[in-house]
C-alpha cells in the first residue's frame, strides 16, 4: 500500500535504513575486540651454560616443539635467553636476571645451570633439560614421580585433588 500511495517514499526509507545500519554497524564493530582479554603473552627463560646459538635463541627443538603446541614467538611467546658461554660463574648472576625479568618457566640446560636457577628461584616452575648426572642425587629434585597412566598408555590426573604432577626443582 504504501508504495502505491509514494513510491519514492519506500526507496528513501530502504535508503535511510541501509545508512543507518551501517552507521551503527561501524559503531558497534570496534567493541567486541576490545571487550576480548589480550592473549597471554608467555616468557619462557632458557639459561645455558654452554655458548650461544647461531640466532641467539634457544634451541631449535625447544623453539619448534612449542610451535606445534601452539605458541608463536611474538604472538603468545618470548624468550629470554642467557648464555653463560663456558663461565661457569655467570650461571648464578644470570638465573637471578631471567628469576628478575618474571619469566613464566625457566628451562635449564645442563647440570649447572639447573643448580644456578633452582639456587635462583623457588616460585618459577624449572625446566630440566638434559641435566648432567642423577637429578635426585645431586639435589636438584627431591624425587622422581611416577605420572598415573591409562590403559591406553597416556597420563591421567591424579584421583583427590592436587596430588603429585611430576618431579620439579
Amino acid at each position: 500500500m504504501l508504495d502505491q500511495t509514494r513510491p519514492g517514499l519506500r526507496s528513501l526509507i530502504v535508503w535511510l535504513a541501509c545508512i543507518v545500519s551501517i552507521a551503527l554497524g561501524m559503531l558497534v564493530a570496534p567493541f567486541p575486540a576490545a571487550s576480548q582479554p589480550a592473549a597471554k603473552m608467555f616468557r619462557v627463560g632458557h639459561l645455558a651454560a654452554g655458548g650461544r646459538t647461531p640466532d641467539g635463541g634457544p634451541p631449535r627443538p625447544l623453539r619448534e616443539g612449542l610451535k606445534a603446541l601452539g605458541y608463536v614467538e611474538g604472538q603468545n611467546i618470548v624468550y629470554e635467553v642467557r648464555f653463560a658461554e663456558g663461565r661457569m660463574g655467570r650461571l648464578p648472576s644470570l638465573a637471578v636476571e631471567l628469576v628478575r625479568l618474571k619469566v613464566d618457566v625457566l628451562v635449564a640446560q645442563g647440570g649447572p645451570a639447573a643448580v644456578a636457577a633452582k639456587e635462583a628461584t623457588s616460585t618459577i616452575p624449572i625446566v630440566l633439560a638434559p641435566a648432567a648426572g642423577d637429578a635426585v642425587a645431586t639435589g636438584l629434585i627431591a624425587s622422581l614421580i611416577a605420572v598415573p597412566r591409562d590403559r591406553e598408555g597416556g597420563p591421567h590426573p591424579p584421583r583427590g585433588g592436587a596430588g603429585a604432577r611430576g618431579a620439579r626443582a
